[in-house]
């Protein structure tokens, strides 16, 4: 969650989550009186924690910490899967696409489990003559 939530302080474009209007890290710290997009309750009973004043001490704190570290580094895992979570929430989000799930694989790494789309490079695609765009492979509109 908070990786998410430092996104756009990892793109550059601000330097503290709290800075970018759409973000998540709002959203939990200075909550919509109505139309909230996070579900409050599930994430609360997610993270064990009784009371939303103190879950937002500790996401805060969370935050806090991952910035400190000067760590900002793009987690693959995180950035490339399809979905990110508990095991039986990939597993429900699979079987909700059903066939369109196929030849993807559910991997649990460091702990944290993972939805993947299998990683193919264009040339076995297109073949090794097109691996590399080059001017003789172009071609112009008029």
């Amino acid at each position: 969650m908070v990786y998410i939530d430092l996104n756009m302080v990892r793109a550059g474009v601000v330097s503290h989550p709290s800075e970018y209007r759409g973000s998540g890290y709002n959203e939990i710290q200075n909550p919509p009186k109505c139309y909230s997009i996070i579900n409050k309750k599930i994430l609360l009973e997610y993270f064990s924690i009784q009371n939303e004043n103190n879950f937002r001490e500790e996401h805060d704190n969370w935050t806090t910490a991952e910035l400190q570290n000067d760590t900002l580094i793009r987690n693959q895992d995180l950035s490339e899967s399809i979905a990110v979570g508990r095991k039986s929430f990939i597993a429900s989000i699979q079987q909700q696409l059903a066939s369109r799930a196929q030849k993807r694989s559910i991997v649990s790494v460091n702990g944290v489990t993972v939805w993947e789309e299998p990683q193919i490079r264009y040339s076995t695609v297109l073949g090794a003559e097109k691996d590399v765009l080059r001017p003789e492979s172009t071609c112009s509109w008029r």
